[in-house]
């Protein structure tokens, strides 16, 4: 909670700056500035409330992880065997912010191949299930009590024939998360939109007070304007 009232306050105080301050170049980083660090606070109370409830539930059937309104069916007729995640440390490679209790996302190992993880505790108390599709990490309370009732139902075989199945809140499933030429596309414009901000606002102490907007055929400036129509062209792109 501190984390994320810290980065709030100093987003705020920014955009503060970015107001008081006159209009250049200082202006527009102030504002970018402010604009990563509430969009990084509104991303991360969106992860602490996937993790107001974590749990994980064992049968003979199935495994079951709920992390927030995502829910993930792990069959155990898949489940090849699970092992601590200390024993696989050395090759897992996985990028997360240094947040306690926060490990969530896709890992990679060159021996299990991809991992999806599930956990809110370090490593050393992680639990890997390993199947041939896919892995899943996660962090019972007693890991040790964890293994042996995973191990119990692996060994007593399953009743019923379950699917994998995953369950994801409405936002995670919209296709432009799978569409990698619209995602490229995005990122481009709202970089070179930036990148247009940037330069009007460099531009802006020393440009005139009025402008030529526009000219005839002759190349005559027929319409002046004040300089702050710099930003007209970016805020319509």
């Amino acid at each position: 909670f501190w984390l994320y009232t810290f980065a709030a306050l100093v987003g705020v105080a920014l955009m503060a700056a970015a107001a008081l301050v006159p209009l250049s170049f200082s202006t527009f980083l102030f504002a970018v500035a402010a604009l990563l660090l509430l969009v990084l606070t509104l991303y991360l109370v969106v992860q602490a409330w996937q993790m107001r409830e974590v749990n994980y539930t064992l049968d003979r059937n199935s495994f079951v992880i709920r992390w927030g309104d995502a829910r993930e069916v792990v069959p155990m007729g898949d489940v090849q065997r699970v092992i601590a995640a200390t024993d696989v440390e050395q090759g897992l490679r996985f990028l997360r912010f240094p947040l306690p209790g926060w490990w969530f996302g896709t890992a990679r190992h060159p021996a299990l191949g991809a991992i999806r993880m599930y956990a809110t505790a370090p490593l050393d108390q992680q639990v890997i299930i390993v199947t041939p599709e896919q892995s899943y990490a996660v962090s019972p309370y007693d890991d040790e009590a964890f293994l042996d009732a995973f191990r119990t139902r692996l060994v007593m075989r399953p009743t019923q024939n379950v699917h994998h199945t995953r369950l994801l809140p409405a936002y995670m499933q919209w296709p432009i998360w799978r569409d990698t030429a619209a995602l490229v596309l995005l990122i481009l414009a709202i970089a070179i939109n930036l990148v247009t901000f940037g330069l009007s606002a460099g531009r802006f102490p020393g440009a005139p007070a009025q402008l030529a907007l526009h000219f005839d055929s002759a190349g005559v400036a027929d319409r002046l304007g004040e300089k702050a129509q710099l930003f007209v062209p970016p805020v319509i792109a």
